[in-house]
């Protein structure tokens, strides 16, 4: 099955693999293809990546800190309290585990605690 190419309107024999080919095999070519894919990307995905994006994004990311922070620091509060050890002040662990950041946080956990 032959195919014309979009931008060169050369025939060629397209790939198997590809499901809706558009250009040939020549790098002029394939490079108009990847620009005209991402400006359709771009369009279909408007604002994406803008200010009020990143402002939700890292909000949800302090949730989550905060609440696997208070996670962790409640149960070593309660191992410490089983052993009959007292720790008086809370706030040097909450601390100290907000300053890891999500990622670290995330790697404290066998399995991510349940809910």
């Amino acid at each position: 099955m032959q195919k014309t190419c979009n931008y060169c309107t050369d025939i060629y024999e397209p790939r198997s693999q590809v499901k809706n080919p558009q250009a040939c095999n020549k790098e002029q070519c394939q490079k108009l293809r990847q620009r005209d894919n991402e400006k359709k990307w771009h369009q279909k995905n408007k604002g994406l990546y803008d200010k009020k994006y990143h402002q939700i994004k890292k909000s949800v990311r302090d949730k989550a800190v905060i609440k696997i922070v208070s996670q962790l620091t409640n149960a070593l509060l309660t191992g410490l309290r089983f052993e009959g050890k007292i720790l008086c002040n809370s706030s040097i662990l909450d601390q100290y585990f907000s300053s890891l950041g999500i990622r670290s946080l995330n790697k404290l956990w066998i399995l991510q605690p349940p809910g």
